[in-house]
């Protein structure tokens, strides 16, 4: 009896999906870690660093749920591409600033791409798994992506500290460039396939999709409290991680090289406990790995304080 071999979990589609995610985020991981010092290097005051990343904030707030929804009707590797193309563009305006306002310019056209990739992302991992792998998927995909939160802030803070900003930034645009090829070239084949009938984008299906988000939002069951966890986490995070780089500066001494090598050892330890945190997720369900999750983070904020 001919035996029959068993697929692998990750889809030679879904490498290729991930390598081109690689490349991109390679490239705003150079730059993202280091973005509070490279507005304080455009004259930019701690206050205005500040206002700085909440208008940045606020901006998302405004589009994910449209990217999702696009992303839904046109498909995930169109909207991806079309998010990829938007994301070109931010470099042009991080390359070219001169006073740190015009990096809001890059923020904004950044929303735009995350609104478009990050559910796309997310939705087609899940549709590339089933329902008993799904988490274990989720892990090694994860755990691979963050390739680029260790080789980004390392590569990008040696760079600064060699040859100054805009070289930094101009490579980390030609790796984003790669990706959109990439992704682009992805979308084209879709578009022959699984993808070839897209939905047409309209007021009648967005007014559908909001009310079926605000019903799911407002119904106080698992998503409900989901947001407002994820809220409280975003809250801790912004009051403190995005002027980190700032305290690493001023009161540690550190050099944009070992801010950004700071930064990788950070990514590298997610990187390591995201595959066992699949495998938890599988065995012991959803909330045992979200909650020792937050337990942790706790933890490691009073640790930083103390």
């Amino acid at each position: 009896v001919e035996s029959v071999k068993p697929k692998p979990m990750i889809s030679a589609w879904l490498w290729l999906f991930l390598i081109a995610m690689i490349f991109a985020n390679i490239g705003g991981n150079m730059y993202g870690p280091l973005m509070p010092l490279y507005l304080t290097e455009l004259k930019a005051s701690v206050a205005q660093v500040g206002w700085f990343f909440t208008i940045s904030q606020i901006i998302p707030l405004l589009l994910q749920i449209l990217g999702g929804w696009i992303s839904d009707s046109i498909g995930r590797l169109r909207a991806i591409a079309i998010g990829s193309t938007v994301g070109v563009f931010v470099f042009i305006p991080l390359v070219l600033a001169n006073t740190w306002q015009w990096l809001l310019l890059a923020e904004a056209l950044g929303a735009i791409t995350r609104a478009l990739v990050g559910p796309s992302f997310d939705a087609f991992v899940a549709e590339h798994s089933t329902e008993q792998n799904r988490a274990r998927v989720f892990g090694v995909t994860q755990a691979v992506f963050m390739i680029v939160s260790v080789v980004g802030p390392v590569l990008g803070g040696w760079l600064v500290d060699a040859y100054g900003f805009k070289v930094m930034l101009i490579l980390a645009g030609l790796f984003y460039f790669v990706a959109t090829i990439i992704r682009i070239g992805m979308a084209r084949e879709a578009a022959k396939g699984h993808e070839a009938n897209p939905q047409t984008l309209s007021l009648v299906s967005l007014k559908a999709n909001l009310g079926t988000v605000f019903g799911m939002v407002m119904a106080g069951g698992v998503l409900t409290w989901i947001l407002l966890t994820d809220g409280v986490r975003d809250t801790s995070f912004a009051l403190s991680m995005n002027l980190f780089p700032l305290y690493m500066q001023d009161i540690g001494g550190l050099t944009y090289f070992q801010i950004g090598l700071t930064s990788s050892i950070f990514g590298l330890t997610m990187m390591i406990t995201t595959i066992p945190a699949g495998w938890l997720a599988d065995k012991k369900g959803e909330r045992v790995g979200i909650a020792l999750g937050f337990i942790l983070i706790s933890i490691s904020l009073v640790e930083l304080v103390y």
